[in-house]
Formats: C-alpha cells, structure tokens, sequence
C-alpha cells in the first residue's frame, strides 16, 4: 500500500469513526446503545428481541479507498438475544426513499467535511421514517 493509499485509509477511518460517535448520540434518545466504542452497530432490547443497527461503507470489501468519499449503506436487523436472526430479511437504506420520493443522503467528504452534516441527518431521518417502524412490524 502506497503513503497516498495509506493517508486516504486514514482520513476515511477518521470519517467513518467520527459519524459513528455523533450517530451514537442522536439515536440514544430513541433507545439504542452502541456495541462497542469502536463498533459501526448499535442495539435497542426489548423484552423478546433485539434491534440492531449497523452502518456498511460502500467500497471497504474492495481494499483501500480511491478517495476521500464516505458512502453509507444503513442495515436494520431483528436478533434473538442469542445474535441469530429472528426476522429473515432485513431493511437497507438503499431502495429508501423519504415522503417526497427522494433517496436518503448518506455520503460525505471525510477530508473537506462537504455534506457531513445533511449525510448525519438523513441518517437519523432513515432511522425514523424507516427503520422505527420496520422494527414495530417485524417484532417489538
């Protein structure tokens, strides 16, 4: 891996870790607490199950980032207290759309900070017009 490739990694981890930490702070009113400091997943128990949230950057199974860009895809899952799946699909923010017929805009610039604030925001704008009530259908 190149010093380029290298210091790219870094400003997208950075990127990656810093929406996490403020995501952790908007979604905790609504019940959920993050796995572990360093996790992209965050979990609200109910009486029976388990709500998880977790956020997939769009490339990282590719190897280094080409770029600055943070692309999110957001999973909404039902588990067992056990860590298996209790509903059989999930719900991706991908197909999503918001009341206007719009997609939901979960990318940013991780070096420039460009769009960092509107991405954080429809990502607890998803969670709200989506994932709240995909949990209430699927298990509360």
């Amino acid at each position: 891996m190149s010093d380029a490739q290298r210091t790219t990694s870094a400003v997208v981890k950075g990127g990656m870790d810093r929406v996490c930490r403020d995501l952790t702070q908007l979604i905790a009113p609504l019940g959920f607490r993050r796995t572990s400091s360093r996790s992209r997943s965050w979990e609200r128990r109910t009486d029976r199950l388990v709500h998880v949230i977790y956020l997939h950057r769009g490339g990282s199974t590719y190897g280094a980032p080409i770029n600055h860009s943070v692309d999110i895809r957001v999973h909404f899952s039902v588990q067992a207290f056990d860590g298996t799946p209790a509903v059989r699909d999930q719900l991706q923010s991908d197909p999503l759309r918001d009341s206007r017929g719009r997609s939901y805009h979960l990318r940013f610039n991780a070096e420039s900070g460009s769009m960092y604030d509107r991405c954080l925001e429809d990502l607890l704008r998803v969670t709200r017009e989506h994932g709240l009530p995909w949990f209430e259908r699927n298990g509360a």
